[in-house]
Formats: structure tokens, C-alpha cells, sequence
């Protein structure tokens, strides 16, 4: 494995009406120190080092949860090593030190450290933070986990050697229509039969038209995405310089009522008080 070093940055760009632990006052940076073992916190407001939070081993790429509250970090048990370094020549792994260490930012502690596939490096998190994507190098492997539950759903082949780096993972489209297809065939719905009664793979676009035909989707789940498109303008404004104490996410409206223009109705509404 060649040696990294990782920085996430989280920026509270206003404050939320919703209920929940306060996320951090401060433009912060963290970094993964992975010969130390921690996650170091920076104030870029005081360019000062705020805490070192020991994680567990080789700590590696960082991602800030979508309410801000809890930083993910991937762990390692396996022996840093260089290019051309044989495996002889390092010490054992230690694969029970594998993992996703979960980070309270309030406290600023360890909470615990939940399963990720065999040396997770590099990862993403949904929008509603319930779960993550890792990919894991050594296994050819994608490990989809489920953050509450602290469990692996599932392992998913992806070819030699995944190391996507964080927010810059893509598909293509054969991979797109693979996928799709795996979700499809899941499904616990009524599908076209052929002539000996199994389901029939339809075309892509027909397959996703019943997928979400057949995907309830709840109040929660609008709340959770309007939030995220919330969050998301907020974060381009703070890159344009706006000022982050200025900056407020107000209870997202889950209909189009009260909504009387000819615009789109699924947007981001923004007022000046």
C-alpha cells in the first residue's frame, strides 16, 4: 500500500432548525495521521491545532457526515509499505484492526469502530448518512455498510484494485446497467414472466421505471433530500466568500403548496432578512 495522507474540511455555514447535537462552531480541518494513529483538528480561524483524537490504526481517508455532527475514518490493519517492498519483509496484519472508525465531532472522541471490508482506504456517504460505499483494494471489492447497524450489507466485485478517491467516484455505463439490473432482479415486486415463469430482464430504462414505481417514498425521505440540496447551496455560498454566520437552513417545505410561480417546484428558495 503506498502511504497517503488525508484532509477533510467542514464548514458550518449557518445552523439548522432541526433537532439534533450542535455540529461545530468553526471552519475546521482534519486530517488523518496515519503513522500517529489520530485524526488531528485545526481551526483555520486560529490556525491552531485544536485536538488529536486517537482512532486506531493507520488512520486514512476522512469524510464529514451530512449533518456534520460525526467525521468517518477509514483503519487499516494491514503493514505500511513502499513500492517494491515484499511482503516478507513486513511484520503480520492485523486484520481485527480493519474498520470504519466513527467520530463524535461534538465531544470530539471515538465513539466506536464499525466493520468496512478488509482494508478500507477510500469511501463515500450517502446523502442521509445511513450508509457508506468503501472500497477495498486488496479484495477487488466495494463493501456497501450500514453505519446504525455497524454491519457490511454486502460485497460487490468492482475489478483490480479500487482506490477511487472520495467524491470523485463514476460508472460507466455498462456498469450503471449492471447494477440496475442487480437492484431490479432484488426487488421484492411483481416483474414480467417468460414463458417458464421467470422474471425477464427488461431494457434499462424500462427496468428503472419500475423500480421506482415500486420504491415507496416517505416524508422522511423528502426531508432528507431537501436538506442535502440545502446543505449543498450553503457550501458553494461559503466557497463564493459568503459570510457562514449569515447563513440559516429553515425546515424544508415537503409540497409545492404556497408555491405559485411557473418555476420548478424542486429548488432551493433563498431570502434576505
Amino acid at each position: 500500500m503506498r502511504p497517503t495522507s488525508f484532509v477533510a474540511l467542514f464548514i458550518l455555514a449557518g445552523c439548522s432548525k432541526q433537532p439534533g447535537p450542535a455540529p461545530a462552531t468553526e471552519p475546521r480541518v482534519y486530517v488523518s495521521d496515519e503513522d500517529g494513529g489520530a485524526v488531528v483538528v485545526l481551526s483555520t480561524a486560529r490556525d491552531a491545532v485544536i485536538a488529536r483524537i486517537p482512532v486506531g490504526k493507520r488512520p486514512r481517508g476522512l469524510r464529514v457526515s451530512p449533518d456534520g455532527t460525526r467525521l468517518f475514518v477509514a483503519l487499516s490493519g494491514l503493514p505500511k509499505a513502499g513500492p517494491g517492498v515484499k511482503d516478507s519483509d513486513l511484520p503480520p496484519a492485523d486484520p481485527s484492526a480493519d474498520g470504519i472508525g466513527v467520530v463524535d465531532l461534538v465531544a470530539l472522541k471515538l465513539l466506536r469502530v464499525i466493520p468496512g471490508g478488509k482494508d478500507p482506504e477510500m469511501f463515500d456517504v450517502t446523502s442521509d448518512g445511513k450508509r457508506l460505499w468503501v472500497s477495498n483494494e486488496d479484495t477487488a471489492e466495494a463493501s456497501l455498510v450500514d453505519v446504525e447497524a455497524g454491519e457490511v450489507l454486502r460485497h460487490v466485485p468492482v475489478g483490480k484494485e479500487p482506490e477511487a478517491q472520495s467524491g470523485n467516484v463514476s460508472l460507466t455505463k455498462d456498469d450503471y446497467n449492471k447494477y440496475l439490473t442487480r437492484v431490479y432482479k432484488d426487488g421484492k415486486f411483481k416483474k414480467p414472466r417468460d414463458a417458464i415463469g421467470l422474471a425477464k430482464t427488461e431494457p434499462p430504462d424500462e427496468m428503472k421505471k419500475m423500480i421506482v414505481a415500486n420504491s415507496p417514498v416517505t416524508d422522511d425521505d423528502l426531508r432528507h433530500l431537501a436538506e442535502a440540496r440545502a446543505n449543498a447551496v450553503r457550501a458553494y455560498l461559503s466557497k463564493k466568500k459568503v459570510d457562514p454566520a449569515r447563513m440559516f437552513v429553515i425546515a424544508p417545505k415537503r409540497n409545492a403548496s404556497g408555491i405559485n410561480d411557473k418555476s420548478k417546484t424542486s429548488r432551493v428558495d433563498l431570502s434576505l432578512e
